[in-house]
């Protein structure tokens, strides 16, 4: 079999956005050496000053070189019949796949990843980087960071691993389409991937020295675990976020609430790179308050943003307006004052079920009686419910609480306690604190509104159940 060990120098990070600018082929056949290709590359765009210095190669030197696609015929007579090998291949084989396109030729050969071999024939390292696995061969790597001289060295060591007497039933895995290892990163133990259970909670992936990178959540763990690293997307973030992922950690929640609130949590506390949500509450809608010329106050549904103050935040403007019709209905608002009704509707008469009518529509309320009527009724919306919400645990025997405490989650957790020795006390001593934040408010409003009330303990405290 022949190997084509690749490596390329770029732009930057990502081959939807940049360019390479240098290319190295050396080939591997009957255990040896048998030819190499190097050339400079002109990538028809500046490399930027941070990339220069890590590989060396200026606009200068790449000013007269030919285009990628004009390489491509001396390229394919070498890549013939080859598998593709690279270290942390996805890299190199994004780039090279998505020059091609760009020339207008299709690109593609097995191929096979240097990092995820050296993690199975050489185990125990403390990093499979080029410049460890040189380190633990003796190799030396002349001029690191330039395509030629890295390429060689990946060689050497493809070399030394085909002497190991499990390289070929492991190549020959690898290269299986059976495989599904194929796509995840090449620094991520695959067996890792078989510990994750199939059920909903929380994954965290962390680098080489333990930092969470990025947290989710999941009904199945491990489906969603490698989706992440599923397709043939090259993006400049997918590509980095790959090759910093060295290990997944895990938590169950038996149920989806759990797994929303522990997330939330996890993100707040470790604030990982790759989470672009939750970091920072983004609000959607919200409900405000405001005086009009006439004295009275109205609410309003409307955009929440950073810089705003709703008295109540939601998901979206829709849902913010629906929680206001609500209100309003239940408390004998006006619907008209509140913006509910089309303008040209002039009187908003009716009756709630308890009987009371709107204030104004009615004529019995001046401006001061009206607006100690919508104070009145924003201080028990503003107090909310205390109450127990239960749901399945992790497994069985188990039951998740959240307990929430004037409409605020004050604690989550599991127990196996039995029902009948629920108490609050004993109920709240098996749950741990909770920070409860408007994007914790926002996830456990939904399930409030479906839960059943199953129970009421001996404190007076509702509990209601979730399934």
């Amino acid at each position: 079999m022949r190997y084509a060990i690749v490596d390329i120098e770029t732009t930057g990070g990502g081959p939807a956005h940049h360019r390479i600018v240098e290319v190295a082929i050396v080939l591997v056949e009957h255990g040896r050496i048998a030819e190499e290709f190097v050339s400079l590359c002109r990538p028809e765009m500046p490399i930027p000053p941070d990339v220069q210095w890590i590989h060396g190669i200026t606009d200068s030197m790449v000013s007269g070189a030919p285009l990628f696609a004009e390489l491509i015929p001396r390229m394919n007579a070498l890549l013939e019949n080859t598998v593709f090998v690279a270290h942390s291949v996805s890299f190199d084989y994004g780039f090279m796949q998505a020059e091609y396109r760009r020339a207008g030729f299709p690109f593609s050969l097995p191929k096979l990843c240097t990092v995820r071999l050296g993690r199975r024939l050489v185990p125990g390292l403390q990093s499979y980087s080029l410049a460890r696995l040189c380190q633990a061969f003796s190799i030396r790597n002349e001029q690191a960071h330039r395509a030629l001289s890295d390429a060689r060295a990946t060689a050497e060591i493809f070399l030394r691993f085909m002497e190991n007497s499990g390289f070929g039933p492991l190549t020959q895995h690898f290269l299986s389409r059976k495989n599904k290892d194929r796509h995840l990163p090449a620094h991520l133990d695959s067996g890792s991937i078989q510990k994750l259970p199939a059920t909903t909670g929380v994954y965290l992936f962390h680098d080489h020295n333990g930092k969470v990178l990025y947290v989710g959540k999941a009904n199945s763990i491990r489906d969603r675990v490698l989706q992440h690293f599923s397709g043939h997307t090259h993006t400049r973030e997918k590509t980095h976020f790959s090759d910093q992922v060295h290990h997944i950690s895990f938590q169950e929640s038996g149920h989806e609430l759990m797994a929303l609130l522990l997330e939330n949590e996890l993100i707040k506390k470790h604030f990982p790179r790759y989470n672009s949500t939750m970091k920072e509450f983004r609000m959607g809608g919200g409900i405000f308050m405001y005086e009009d010329r006439d004295g009275f106050l109205r609410l309003a549904a409307g955009e929440a943003g950073k810089w705003t103050r709703p008295l109540k935040v939601f998901r979206s403007q829709a849902e913010a307006r629906l929680a206001l019709l609500k209100f309003s209905l239940q408390h004998g608002l006006c619907l008209k004052m509140n913006q509910l009704l089309e303008k040209d509707v002039q009187t908003c008469l009716y009756e709630t079920e308890a009987g009371i009518q709107c204030l104004l529509c009615c004529g019995n309320a001046d401006s001061s009686a009206y607006n100690r009527h919508v104070k009145s009724s924003l201080e028990k919306w503003e107090e909310g419910r205390s109450l127990i919400l239960e749901m399945p645990g992790r497994k069985v025997g188990e039951t998740g609480r959240v307990y929430v405490e004037n409409g605020k989650i004050r604690g989550f957790g599991f127990s196996e306690r039995p029902e009948s020795a629920a108490s609050l006390e004993a109920i709240l001593s098996d749950l741990q604190p909770y920070y409860d934040t408007r994007d914790s408010q926002t996830i456990i409003r939904p399930y409030l509104e479906r839960a059943k009330e199953k129970t009421l303990l001996p404190e007076g405290i509702p509990v209601f159940s979730l399934t």
